[in-house]
């Protein structure tokens, strides 16, 4: 679930519930995502909730930091991120980008800051 928590920080998914979780017969994790992410400004994530200040499992934080400075995939990336976001989607994501490989850490965020609440 690390992991995938560190995805959404940088693609800013405002909506990962723990209903979103969904493991496979082989055990895998896979999160089911309702296209709430990539935007410009920062949105409550709901499953980070629990996470908040820890680092980031290791090698999650190593893929992050070597995206953040190899220059030609970034710049590949952010070109086919072009494709489909608008271009303060881009940048956001740049500067999450920077921001999470500086500082490893899942953010701390608000309990009580618009954390919609399941019903089961």
């Amino acid at each position: 679930m690390r992991d995938l928590g560190a995805l959404d920080v940088l693609i800013n998914n405002a909506d990962r519930k723990r209903a979103h979780l969904l493991f496979g017969d082989d055990g895998r994790l896979w999160g089911i995502d309702n296209a709430l992410s990539f935007l410009p400004y920062p949105r409550q994530r709901t499953v980070l909730i629990d996470l908040g200040g820890e680092a980031l499992p290791l090698q999650a934080a190593d893929r992050v930091q070597s995206l953040a400075s190899d220059r030609a995939r970034r710049s590949a990336l952010e070109a086919e991120l072009a494709r489909l976001l608008e271009a303060d989607e881009v940048v956001a994501f740049g500067e999450r980008l920077d921001a999470l490989a500086a500082h490893p850490v899942f953010p701390v965020l608000d309990p009580w800051d618009g954390r919609p609440f399941e019903w089961w």
